[in-house]
């Protein structure tokens, strides 16, 4: 069969379709969805079984002195840092989930001279380059 008519036979069997045809597309969309949804999860069972849970992430212990939490900001910032450096600019939830990173603290840990926000996501800025990078 041509490309020719190829296309006339998609034309022709568009020009036919109902809304019961949409809407049993929509029907099998969303079966799909659940299938694949289904399947994320099965994903992230074995992988836990296979690789084991993941490592507790580390808390600051209340009472902890402001330097020490500064040093824990300042080894946060550096590693997200590296990570953007490694993969370009990443949305905000990405390094949540990639970093292990409270999302509460994110936004804080941003709001720093390395950082620049952009509709494409985090960047890091020249700044971060010569302080982290180049040092």
């Amino acid at each position: 069969m041509s490309e020719a008519s190829v296309a006339e036979v998609l034309l022709a069997t568009l020009d036919q379709a109902t809304p019961a045809d949409l809407a049993r597309l929509d029907q099998e969309i969303a079966a799909a969805r659940g299938r694949l949804a289904s399947l994320e999860q099965l994903r992230k069972l074995l992988a836990v079984r296979l690789a084991g849970p993941a490592a507790p992430k580390p808390r600051v212990p209340r009472g902890t002195s402001e330097a020490a939490q500064g040093k824990r900001a300042d080894e946060r910032r550096r590693d997200i840092v590296a990570y953007l450096a490694q993969r370009g600019p990443r949305l905000q939830s990405q390094i949540v989930g990639d970093l292990g990173i409270p999302a509460g603290s994110m936004t804080a840990l941003l709001d720093h001279a390395w950082f620049q926000k952009t509709a494409q996501g985090v960047h890091i800025t020249p700044q971060a380059r010569r302080e982290v990078l180049d040092s």
